[in-house]
């Protein structure tokens, strides 16, 4: 996703703007539910990568910032926020507790050690979400309830991961004969079901104003086809590959045709440098993390390909794929503070 995954970060994935406090691009989360790998999201916040795409793509886009880019900042952020916690407390619960099956007496006694920051990043998220509403233009107020729902399911799902975590660190299970464990799993399942419905809506939407953006900045560029013009053409191909990737509706045929379409843009970008006679250090590094997210995007495809499929291996590939997304745009950011200071060229 944009940058909007990227502020100047905490944004995970990718938050956004140099301007700090609002400019964050959404975090690229990572889909474990990918060709039904598995049956929750599970989202991976890369927080190196997540500062400063925002609020720089918005203000390249236009002279003045676009109506709606500090309120798209704060989502971003409160996103990032989000996802920065909630999934490792899913992954925690389910490691020890498979949301596929029941806990019993079979079941070890579960290590819960995710959630201890919970509280301080849900609270980061309500504050930002709070902002942008206080911020929100009226084209945009019909994200902030996808917002609330947002914010809503993640504290439920952290809310029960305490109580678990309460009723286990106190083995209660042995005066209940795991009577609430069975209740307490059924919330948990309940309240990933809803966190997981709830991240996508509020994810699609932020996107399409992102993809917005970015579409308006690409504009501005096409007809030099310089540097600028290619930081933009990468990152713009590359979000459409990563969105391939992370939908959990995607199969082999959609992945291979998202590869084959970025390493269509991949040669181009190779035109382009190779026509330098001495090329940006720094955009050729960017260059050069584009090859490796085409590579990691082969990988992934070929673990779909395989005969019977192996889940880990599929999984591997995902989070490299994802990782190397984000590096991407770690190095577009970088980019984009040469080209602020005049430096692209």
């Amino acid at each position: 996703m944009i940058g909007f995954r990227f502020v100047a970060s905490e944004g995970a994935g990718c938050s956004r703007r140099v301007t700090e406090e609002v400019e964050m691009p959404l975090v690229r989360p990572v889909s474990l539910v990918l060709l039904s790998v598995a049956a929750l999201v599970s989202c991976k916040a890369i927080k190196e990568a997540a500062e400063n795409v925002a609020g720089q793509v918005a203000r390249q886009a236009t002279e003045r910032p676009e109506e709606g880019e500090d309120m798209l900042g704060l989502l971003a952020k409160g996103y990032n926020a989000i996802i920065g916690t909630v999934p490792d407390a899913v992954r925690s619960y389910d490691s020890a507790l498979p949301l596929s099956g029941e806990p019993g007496p079979d079941v070890r006694k579960p290590v819960l050690v995710a959630g201890v920051l919970a509280d301080m990043k849900l609270r980061e998220a309500g504050e930002a979400f709070e902002l942008a509403r206080a911020h929100a233009p009226e084209k945009l107020k019909h994200m902030i309830p996808m917002a609330d729902d947002l914010l809503g399911a993640s504290k439920e799902v952290i809310a029960v991961y305490m109580e678990a975590k309460k009723y286990y660190d106190a083995e209660d299970f042995n005066d209940d004969s795991y009577v609430k464990a069975q209740l307490i799993h059924a919330q948990m399942k309940s309240a990933v079901d809803k966190y997981e419905k709830s991240a996508r809506v509020f994810e699609a939407s932020i996107d399409t104003e992102e993809d917005k953006i970015m579409l308006l900045d690409l504009e501005k560029y096409k007809h030099e086809k310089s540097y600028s013009y290619y930081m933009r053409f990468i990152h713009f191909e590359a979000k459409k590959a990563v969105k391939v990737v992370d939908d959990p509706e995607s199969d082999l045929a959609a992945v291979a045709g998202a590869t084959e379409a970025f390493s269509r843009a991949c040669d181009e970008l190779k035109g382009f440098v190779d026509g330098q006679k001495e090329p940006n250090v720094t955009f050729k590094a960017f260059a050069d993390s584009a090859d490796r997210y085409l590579g990691s995007l082969k990988r992934l495809r070929r673990a779909l390909e395989v005969e019977p499929q192996e889940e880990e291996a599929v999984r591997r590939e995902l989070d490299m794929a994802i990782s190397s997304y984000n590096a991407v745009i770690s190095m577009r950011n970088s980019l984009a503070e040469l080209e602020q200071s005049g430096l692209l060229r």
